[in-house]
């Protein structure tokens, strides 16, 4: 079984800032999995508001 270090490189990984857009991605990744599947919800309005809520945030 190949770890992921041995699958990817630090030149294949980047980091940007999450822009709205990026949401719905996410939310796919929390509810992929056996846990996130029964905790996460399908509405994506409180996970727009949480992200607006952290972009308004200086700190």
């Amino acid at each position: 079984m190949n770890t992921m270090a041995e699958l990817f490189s630090a030149a294949d990984v980047s980091f940007r800032q999450a822009v709205a857009e990026d949401v719905v991605e996410i939310v796919a990744l929390l509810t992929d999995d056996a846990l996130g599947v029964g905790r996460e919800g399908t509405d994506l309005a409180p996970y727009y508001a949480a992200f607006a809520a952290i972009q308004a945030d200086a700190g």
